[in-house]
């Protein structure tokens, strides 16, 4: 078993069945600590402990073992019992089954006694639970509950309350959710219930979506709740929640364990389907919406159906949502139709469904719709796809054609017409739903079937809407030719141009045009034009003489007309193309080989001429330069070409590129034409030679500055260019020649190889300079030379500045290791590139070295790119200990300022020298008792690492460096001083020592300095109090101590009576030394008189202290008188104890009572519950509960009102009680023998038996103290229950005869007495003078609240008390 518990200690018992393999093993947080079947464990109230029995045996089952807890009780009713009880027993057990089995817990009663009928039985919530023992419990949370023991005499049962064991037997929690069905309707109610089991229950929730429903307990183990009107919102699951809270002691933390089961509720509803629509009857072409709404739970399984019944055909088709569908339980499918006809009137019907409880369920609605408009005439032709409006359609002669006239609407047209010109035309007629229908086929159309075709439809003369006309004009279209009789004559020659056009309709507008530009124009031109027939005009055009203007292409376009058709005709047209034949020329400006400067401009001419157009002219290139080329059809057009007045004659230009010498050379052109189309082709050319010349030009690939960095590679190129290739070059450092190529001297080339010769170019690269120090910048210059025009020599150059950089640096200082004393030299190198600019060492901020190439502060570096730089340090002061900082700056690379830092340290070193600082001078004498202050110094380098202040007597106060555990108080560095301040005593006198260490150069060295000090004492005096009081028969005691260093004379200190009385004689005084230096005097009076009250003075060396006195006379007792009641007890159980106190001064006076126990002997301290003062008697009233194990009784009274009288105690053994008294003969029987026992056990059993079957003794009335009303008490001629009266005053007569007297008066003052008599009213007569709590009779003790109430107010009881 597992038990945690509080309380005063406790016994935790196991009891197995018997079987002899059986092993214990007790254990708490700190492991094993007994393996004894029965332990027992003592604790403090404060300590909340887990101890843990484990028990290993073959009667576990399923390794739960078997335990047993006692609980003992004891009760009586005053007149045969009486029992023992354990209160050290556990006050709260739990218990935690960890099997699905049963395991038993004993519930066991203890206690003896005797009398008639007596039963032992157990209780569980004040309900008899079992007369049998052990009584056994299973498992199950049923049997939690307050467990207490009692008592049956003669069918009456007596609860006994003074122990109660809160036994928890905790359930697993269990939690089980239901409802009578898991899907509901509409509106209908859902009721969910939830079964729970474990203990002890804290909670219980139903839950829904995180918020808890209202439940309803039905039982225990029974909650519902309940959902009135069932919707979709309240569908889901619900989650039935318990948890069980538990604590393993009676203040331990509390344990938690929950269980849930989950229930999920479903709403269902038929599918319904909803069939909307935006307008029942629109009009044809309107947009039509159709919506189909379905809601169901659950959701449809599918999209819904749309189907459609036409009204003209009754064909039923199923028609998809064209704008789909959407949501879950409520489905949303939309179809649209963007322009309605005719044809879309009909029945629309959507049929929507889903599955309920297994089967499908349906659900349909419909909407009518119908499409309705006005007359709409349509006439179509066979050649065409669109349907015709009025503008002219031209169709071919001798092509077949078909003319379809139909008119529909709803209502559907009367009647339906075509018309040629305003007459009739028949053709087949045909009947639609909406609509009639004409058709008229021509099978070869001539140009006489050219007209205006009219369509009409029309309704009765009394309909809203009696016609409607749709015309098209269908016609032969014109026919256009042009004769021409040369189109390819001589320069100058005649020529004819005949145009003649032929339509259905004779064209109206003949037009003769060359390039775009009209030439005649019919009817304008009067001659132009001459009618050979109602269908055809013919024209002539003549030119005399045809020249390179008159080449081009005619046109002759003709327009047929469309007598009142309001719309603009369509135009016909040929084209002929008429060219002059003339073979090709071609000529170029210059003409002739020429050269020019490429810092001009030149360009190249090439004149062309054909009697037909040239259609290509080419300018070859020099070398392998792309041949450019011109084509009058677009097709190539890299060469400018354009016509020079004339389209014969074309003129293409070429301008060079005078910086690109490959331009230069022989330019040919070649033009290109045919004589007449087909003809062969013809060519012509011309050429001429153009030479390009410059001065050389050089480039270098880096100019102005260049810095490069320190150890990088160098390399350079430069290009020299012209007109004739260069024939010089040369590149130079500062004046130093590096590279030379002279092709008209070789002799004096330096490393030519270096020099790469191309057309027009020389190139030389140099990169001789793999990693570049300083001494390789400088000044670079690149110079080259060629031959001009007029063979004039020409000369350029370009030059590069290179600077070398780098960021400054600083060689690296050892670290310098100086005596005291001592000085060095340090030189050390700083480089950069540019040169170093200013160089510094610094420590601490103060400079030691500060240099500036600018001029300022210079001294101590020398040198350029590379300084040497030199410093002395002396190591005269600390101050030359520590880091030295070196920076150097220059300017590096883009002129930015770099810097660098290197850092060396400097150590001083001197060996520790130790000295003291204080005392010094007159301070070797030291106060007595007063603040004195020690300064010790170390100084040396390195820092004093300790230091050890060493005091006469051997105790040594030490302070090391970075150390938090210091002893002595030190600060500073090199020169470290401490101090420690102290209490000088006399033992303070002798040598005291500084001992310092440091690290020396060569090790460990240390050094110390000595002082010797003397502590000195002015007199000091004081006496043990400054008031005293005593009585005339008490004794005057006054003490004064007195101290001086040197020590003083003992006959110098003197007591002074009061008020100027002179010394007291010394046969009053004793002195006695205490130590060396100083004397305690005592004054000792014995009943003194008043006449010595007033301040007593003690005097020395002129020191004096005071104390005032005060003497009284002697009152009442010499010593208090200490009284208890009661003086015995009857039973155990709660009883008010009353200690009482007389003859004292109650002034300041405290009362304590204490009870000594015999088990390990203990004592107990009670509280006061109240006290009662009459002027020199004071009563103090305790309560507590009497057991068997108390054994005395202390009351101890402390006074401060008087000096001679400390504290004074009274102590009570108490009679044994009697059932203790029986179990204390048992003990000795056991001791000295059968006989004995048996002789002590009825011996006092029956005088026992005999005093409470002859003469029973009321039983102790008890109070709180409360006065009593002042009733009539009517008396009844019948005692109650045998009882008689008798007095309750006595007098001890061991008690003083003097107090015995005292209280004797006050007893017959008070008339403190009652009498119990036997009425039908239960009522009590209380004198108007009485007091109960003072000076009542021993064994009088105040009555219960419960008994008064009784009294007041009879109960229905057969009992009387």
């Amino acid at each position: 078993i597992n038990a945690e518990y509080g309380g005063c200690g406790g016994v935790c018992r196991v009891t197995d069945s018997g079987s002899n393999d059986i092993s214990y093993q007790w254990s708490d947080s700190s492991g094993v600590i007994a393996d004894t079947r029965e332990h027992t464990l003592t604790i403090s109230s404060t300590d909340t402990v887990e101890y843990t029995c484990k028990i290993t045996t073959a009667d576990c089952i399923d390794g739960s073992p078997i335990g047993r807890v006692s609980i003992a009780g004891a009760g009586s009713d005053s007149s045969s019992y009486s029992y023992t009880y354990d209160s050290s027993l556990l006050s709260y057990i739990w218990w935690e089954p960890t099997t699905s089995k049963s395991a038993d817990l004993e519930i066991a009663c203890t206690g003896s006694g005797s009398g008639g009928n007596f039963i032992q039985e157990v209780y569980l919530n004040g309900e008899v639970k079992s007369t049998s023992f052990p009584f056994k419990i299973d498992a199950e949370s049923s049997n939690s509950g307050a467990y207490q023991c009692g008592t049956v005499n003669d069918g009456e049962h007596v609860y006994l309350k003074q122990h109660t064991t809160e036994v928890l037997i905790v359930g697993t929690p269990a939690a089980t959710i239901s409802s009578s069905t898991t899907t509901y309707r509409d509106g209908e109610t859902a009721t969910i219930t939830c079964a729970i089991s474990g203990h002890p229950i804290k909670s219980v929730a139903i839950i829904f979506n995180s918020i808890a429903q209202n439940i309803t307990k039905d039982n225990a183990t029974h909650y519902t709740s309940e959902i009135t009107s069932f919707s979709s919102a309240v569908a889901g699951t619900y989650t039935c929640e318990t948890m069980i809270e538990w604590f393993k002691s009676d203040s331990g933390s509390a344990q938690q364990t929950s269980a849930a089961d989950s229930l999920t509720l479903q709403y269902v509803k038929d599918a319904e389907t909803t069939l909307t629509v935006t307008d029942p009857s629109p009009t044809k072409g309107d947009s039509l919406t159709l919506i189909c709404v379905v809601v169901g739970y659950p959701a449809p399984t599918s999209d819904p159906q749309l189907r459609y019944i036409s009204t003209s055909s009754s064909i039923t088709s199923y028609i998809n949502f064209s704008l789909g569908c959407s949501g879950t339980n409520t489905k949303t499918c939309t179809h649209q139709i963007g322009s309605v006809q005719y044809i879309d009137s009909g029945m629309y019907t959507c049929n929507g469904s889903n599955v309920v409880d297994g089967q499908r369920k349906e659900s349909e609605d419909s909407v009518n719709v119908t499409v309705t408009g006005n007359i709409e005439v349509k006439i179509t032709l066979s050649q065409f796809t669109t349907t015709l409006t009025s503008q002219p359609v031209e169709i071919d002669k001798a092509l077949s054609l078909t003319i379809t006239c139909s008119a529909d609407g709803n209502p559907k047209p009367e009647s339906v017409t075509l018309k040629k010109d305003g007459d009739d035309v028949t053709g087949s007629e045909t009947d639609g739903y909406y609509s009639k229908t004409i058709v008229h086929s021509i099978p070869s159309l001539k140009l006489w079937d050219s007209g205006l075709y009219s369509c009409i439809g029309a309704h009765n003369a009394g309909g809203t809407d009696p016609s409607v006309e749709r015309t098209v004009y269908v016609i032969s279209p014109a026919n256009v030719t042009i004769i021409v009789d040369d189109q390819t004559p001589d320069l100058r020659a005649a020529v004819s141009v005949t145009c003649e056009a032929v339509g259905g309709y004779r064209p109206s507008v003949v037009t003769l045009t060359k390039g775009g530009t009209e030439l005649k124009k019919y009817p304008d031109t009067g001659t132009f034009c001459t009618e050979t027939n109602d269908y055809t005009l013919t024209c002539n055009h003549n030119i005399a003489t045809f020249e390179y203007a008159d080449n081009g292409d005619y046109q002759c376009t003709a327009t047929n007309p469309i007598a009142n058709s309001g719309t603009s005709p369509t135009a016909y047209s040929t084209t002929k193309t008429i060219a002059v034949s003339k073979a090709v020329a071609v000529s170029l400006n210059p003409s002739s080989s020429k050269d020019v400067d490429s810092a001009g401009s030149e360009s190249i001419t090439c004149i062309v001429d054909g009697g037909a157009k040239p259609y290509k002219v080419t300018l070859d290139r020099p070398g392998s330069q792309s041949t450019l080329e011109w084509r009058d059809d677009g097709s190539s057009a890299s060469l400018t070409c354009s016509e020079k007045g004339v389209p014969n004659i074309l003129e293409c230009t070429y301008t060079l590129n005078m910086q690109k010498y490959a331009d230069d050379g022989e330019f040919t052109c070649t033009g290109y034409n045919r004589l007449t189309d087909g003809d062969t082709e013809q060519t012509a050319d011309a050429f001429v030679n153009i030479i390009i010349t410059k001065d050389v030009s050089v480039t270098l690939s880096e100019i102005g500055t260049l810095e490069m960095a320190h150890g990088d590679g160098l390399s350079l190129t430069c290009t020299a260019d012209g007109g004739r290739t260069p024939h010089y070059m040369e590149l130079k450092r500062q004046s130093t020649t590096l590279v030379k190529y002279d092709e008209e001297n070789p002799a004096d080339n330096v490393d030519p190889g270096l020099v790469i010769k191309n057309p027009n170019e020389l190139i030389l690269g140099y990169n001789k300079v793999s990693s570049v120090e300083y001494e390789n910048g400088g000044r670079y210059t690149c110079t080259s030379r060629n031959k001009a025009m007029n063979e004039t020599v020409a000369e350029d150059s370009e030059a590069v500045e290179i600077i070398v950089v780098k960021d400054v640096s600083i060689e690296d200082v050892a670290d310098l290791n100086l005596d005291f004393n001592d000085s060095v030299n340090i030189s050390f190198q700083v480089e950069g590139g540019k040169e170093p600019k200013s160089v510094k060492i610094t420590k601490n901020g103060e400079s030691v070295l500060d240099w500036s190439r600018s001029g300022s502060g210079q001294g101590g570096c020398s040198g350029g790119n590379v300084l040497s730089c030199s410093v002395t340090i002396s190591a005269d002061d600390w101050s030359k200990n520590g880091t030295y900082e070196i920076t150097a700056k220059n300017n590096a690379a883009n002129n930015a300022e770099k810097n660098d830092t290197d850092r060396f340290s400097v150590t001083v070193f001197k060996d520790v020298v130790t000295k003291f600082t204080r005392p010094s001078g007159s301070e070797a004498d030291m106060p007595f008792e007063g603040e004195y202050t020690i300064i010790c110094s170390a100084e040396g380098g390195r820092e004093p690492n300790e230091v050890v202040l060493r005091y006469p007597g051997g105790t040594e106060y030490q302070w090391t460096r970075n150390s938090s555990s210091n002893s002595l108080s030190c600060s500073g560095s090199y020169e470290t001083s401490c101090s420690h301040t102290f209490t000088p005593t006399y033992d303070s006198d002798g040598s005291y020592t500084c001992i310092g260490k440091n690290e020396g150069r060569y090790g460990a060295v240390s050094s110390s300095a000595i002082v010797v000090l003397t502590t000195v004492q002015e007199t000091t005096m004081k006496v043990n109090k400054k008031t005293f009081s005593t009585l005339t028969d008490g004794l005057l005691t006054l003490i004064c101590t007195v101290s001086k260093k040197p020590a003083i004379d003992k006959n110098q200190v003197n007591w002074k009576f009061p008020n100027g009385s002179g010394y007291v004689s010394d046969e009053y005084i004793s002195r006695t030394p205490i130590g060396d230096y100083t004397w305690e005097v005592t004054l000792n009076i014995s009943r003194p008189s008043t006449k010595l009250e007033g301040l007593f003075s003690c005097e020395a060396d002129g020191v004096v202290e005071t104390v005032d006195v005060t003497i009284a006379e002697k009152e009442f007792l010499e010593d208090p008188v200490i009284s208890f009641f009661p003086t015995t007890f009857e039973k155990e159980g709660t009883v008010v104890i009353s200690c009482s106190v007389e003859g004292y001064p109650t002034d300041g006076m405290d009362v304590r009572l204490d009870v000594t126990r015999l088990k390990g002997g203990e004592t107990l301290t009670l509280t006061e519950l109240r006290q009662t003062v009459d002027g020199k008697e004071r009563e103090s009233v305790f309560e507590h509960i009497i057991s068997c194990d108390d054994h005395e009784f202390t009351c101890t009274v402390t006074a401060s009102g008087r000096d001679d009288m400390k504290s004074k105690e009274s102590k009570l053994v108490p009679k044994p009680i009697e059932g203790c008294a029986v179990a204390l003969y048992v003990i000795i029987g056991a001791a000295v023998g059968g006989f004995v026992l048996l002789a002590l056990l009825i011996v006092p059993v029956i005088l026992w038996v005999r005093r409470r079957t002859s003469k029973k003794t009321a039983p102790p009335i008890h109070t709180n103290g409360t006065s009593f009303r002042n009733e009539v008490f009517v008396p009844s001629p019948t005692p109650v229950g045998g009882f008689e009266d008798s007095p309750y005053a006595t007098i001890d007569d061991t008690i003083d005869p003097k107090k015995a007297a005292y209280l004797e008066r006050k007893r017959k003052e008070d008339e403190a007495y009652a009498v119990l008599k036997p009425t039908s009213s239960r009522e009590i007569r209380v004198p108007k003078n009485y007091k109960p709590m003072r000076n009542r009779p021993k064994h009088a003790i105040p009555l219960e609240p419960s008994y008064i109430t009784n009294m007041d107010k009879p109960a229905n009881s057969s009992k009387d008390v």
